[in-house]
C-alpha cells in the first residue's frame, strides 16, 4: 500500500500548525461567546505556537523544545483550572509526551510526561479525590510513557540503521564509481600503450624490410641480416603490397647485406620471386659476391628464372637498355 513518506521536520511543522490554528479557533469561538478570559487565552495559545512555528520555519531547531514545555505548561494549566478535568482523569495528560513523540527524543518524551503528571499532582495536592494520584493511575501513565519512549527509540534505531545503511550504499556506490573510473582509465592507457606498440611494431617492420621506389615501376627491396621463414613471409607481404599499390614492374631483392645464404635462403628467395611473378612484375637478385656465388655454387643451389645484376644500380642500367632497345 503507498504511503506518503515524512521527515521528522514536516511532522513538527505540521503538528505547530495544528496548534495555531486550533488557537485560532479557540479564539474565533470565544470571541462569538464573548467569554472574555477564553479570549486571553486563546490569544496566548495562539501568539505563542505561532512563534514557535515561525522560529523553526526559519530553521531554529531547538524551537520544537519550547513547543514541548509550551505544551507543559498548558496541560497543567487544563488540567488544574478546568473543572471537568479536576474532577476526573483528562486524556490531556499525554498531550506533551504524544508532541515529543512527534518532535523530539525518548528523553524528551520521558522528562514532558513525567513533569506534566508530577507538576499537576504538586497544584491539586489539597484537592480530594486527585484523580491523578491514584496508584493505578500513576502505574499506567509510566506504562504508556514507556511505551512511547520505548517506540521512539525503536523508530530513531530504524532511523539510524537506514541511515547509515544510505551512507554505505553511497559510499560504496562512489568507490565503484572510482574503481571503474580507474579501470577505465587503465583501459585507456593500456590501449595506447598497445597502439604505441603496434606502431613501433609496424616501424621496425619497415626499417627491417624497407621497399624504395628507384624510377617509375621499379621498386628496391635491400635484405639485410638472416632471410629465415618469418622473414621471407613478412618481406613476401610487403613486396606484393607495394607492387600491387605502385603497379611496379620490376622489383630488385638486394641480398648484399644477407648474412649467410644457403639452400634455405635460395628457396626463400624462389619463394618470394615466384610470388611477385604472379603479378606480372620481374625480379632481379642484386648484391651476390664471389663467396655468396661459390657457396651456392658448392651447394648446387641454382637459382632458375631469376635475372640477377652485380648491384642496383646494373639492374636500372639494363632495364634502361632494353627500354631504349625496345
Amino acid at each position: 500500500m503507498y504511503s506518503l513518506p515524512i521527515t521528522e521536520r514536516q511532522a513538527t511543522l505540521g503538528v505547530l500548525g495544528l496548534q495555531v490554528i486550533a488557537g485560532i479557533a479557540v479564539l474565533l469561538i470565544s470571541a462569538i461567546a464573548q467569554n472574555v478570559s477564553l479570549i486571553g487565552f486563546a490569544v496566548v495559545g495562539t501568539l505563542i505556537p505561532g512563534s514557535i512555528f515561525f522560529g523553526y520555519w526559519r530553521g531554529w531547531d531547538w524551537m520544537r523544545y519550547v513547543a514541548v514545555a509550551f505544551s507543559v505548561l498548558l496541560s497543567v494549566a487544563v488540567l488544574v483550572f478546568d473543572a471537568q478535568s479536576r474532577g476526573e482523569f483528562s486524556p490531556v495528560l499525554f498531550m506533551p509526551a504524544v508532541l515529543a513523540l512527534i518532535m523530539a527524543g525518548p528523553l524528551t518524551i520521558a522528562g514532558a510526561g513525567v513533569v506534566t503528571l508530577i507538576a499537576t499532582n504538586l497544584f491539586l495536592l489539597d484537592l480530594r479525590p486527585n484523580p491523578y494520584a491514584d496508584v493505578i493511575t500513576i502505574l499506567v501513565s509510566a506504562v504508556i510513557l514507556g511505551g512511547m519512549v520505548l517506540a521512539k527509540m525503536v523508530v530513531q534505531t530504524a532511523l539510524n540503521i537506514a541511515q547509515n545503511n544510505a551512507r554505505r550504499a553511497e559510499e560504496a556506490r562512489i568507490e565503484a564509481a572510482k574503481q571503474a573510473s580507474i579501470a577505465e582509465q587503465r583501459s585507456a592507457d593500456l590501449e595506447a600503450r598497445n597502439a604505441e606498440q603496434q606502431r613501433l611494431l609496424d616501424l621496425v617492420a619497415e626499417l627491417e624490410i624497407p621497399v624504395i621506389s628507384l624510377a617509375a615501376g621499379t621498386l628496391l627491396a635491400p635484405v639485410v641480416g638472416t632471410l629465415d621463414t618469418r622473414r621471407v613471409t613478412a618481406l613476401t607481404d610487403r613486396l606484393l603490397g607495394a607492387v600491387a599499390a605502385q603497379r611496379a614492374r620490376l622489383v630488385i631483392l638486394d641480398i648484399a647485406g644477407v648474412s649467410l645464404v644457403d639452400t634455405g635462403v635460395a628457396q626463400g628467395l624462389l619463394k618470394i620471386a615466384q610470388a611477385i611473378r604472379l603479378l606480372g612484375c620481374d625480379v632481379t637478385i642484386t648484391g651476390i659476391s664471389a663467396e655468396v656465388a661459390q657457396t651456392l655454387s658448392h651447394l648446387g643451389v641454382e637459382l632458375k628464372g631469376l635475372a640477377t645484376a652485380r648491384s642496383p644500380e646494373d639492374a636500372l642500367q639494363q632495364v634502361q637498355k632494353f627500354s631504349i632497345g625496345n
